[in-house]
């Protein structure tokens, strides 16, 4: 699931995962970082995916587009 408020995203689990069982994976840190507990920041223009992951496997997938004006 995912939520926005101003700059930051929450990525949470839904279902039988838990937060803690997840591994919150950025593809371009340079774009946007994502900590341990699944919020996101953006870090500059671009996009990139963000990747939830499951006993290293990878279970959701987020698309993310930074634009700053």
């Amino acid at each position: 699931n995912f939520s926005f408020e101003k700059q930051q995203a929450s990525l949470y689990a839904a279902g039988d995962v838990t937060a803690a069982e997840l591994t919150w994976v950025s593809d371009d840190t340079s774009v946007a970082t994502v900590d341990n507990d699944g919020i996101g920041y953006a870090v500059a223009n671009g996009e990139t995916d963000v990747h939830a992951k499951y006993n290293g496997e990878i279970i959701a997938t987020c698309h993310v587009l930074c634009q700053f004006k």
